[in-house]
C-alpha cells in the first residue's frame, strides 16, 4: 500500500510539473525545461493494484474470522447416565503432580476441573 501511494504521489507531482511547464515554457534562466521522465506505472494500474489488495485484504480478513470461530467452537463431551459418572478428589503432598494429573484426565475425558479453592471461599 505504502509504495502504491508513492506511485500516486509521483504521479501527481509528475502532472503538476507537466502541466506548470505548459504555461511556463521557459524555466527562470530563460531556458527549454529538461526532458520530463514519465511514471512507471499509471493512475489505472495503481488503483487496480490497490483494488486488488483491498479485495484480497477482506478475503483474508473473512478467512482468519472463520478460523478464529472454528478454534472457539466448544466440543461438548459426551453425555453419560448418572451410574456411570465418577468424581476424583486427587490427594497428595506438594509438588507431587496433582494438578499435571488433574489437567491431563480432564483434558483425556473432556471434563471440568474443579479446583476446591474456587467453590470454597478459605478467608
Amino acid at each position: 500500500m505504502v509504495e502504491n501511494d508513492q506511485d500516486e504521489e509521483k504521479i501527481l507531482e509528475y502532472m503538476r510539473t507537466k502541466e506548470h511547464r505548459e504555461e511556463n515554457p521557459k524555466d527562470e534562466n530563460g531556458e527549454d525545461w529538461p526532458e520530463l521522465v514519465e511514471p512507471e506505472k499509471t493512475q489505472e494500474e495503481i488503483s487496480e493494484n490497490r483494488n486488488n489488495l483491498t479485495t484480497l485484504k477482506g478475503d483474508l480478513e473473512a478467512k482468519l474470522a472463520e478460523m478464529l470461530t472454528d478454534q472457539l467452537e466448544v466440543k461438548m463431551p459426551p453425555a453419560l447416565k448418572e451410574e456411570k459418572k465418577l468424581n476424583v478428589i486427587l490427594i497428595g503432598p506438594e509438588a507431587s503432580g496433582r494438578t499435571t494429573a488433574a489437567n491431563f484426565l480432564a483434558q483425556e475425558h473432556q471434563r471440568c476441573l474443579i479446583r476446591l479453592d474456587q467453590i470454597v471461599d478459605f478467608w
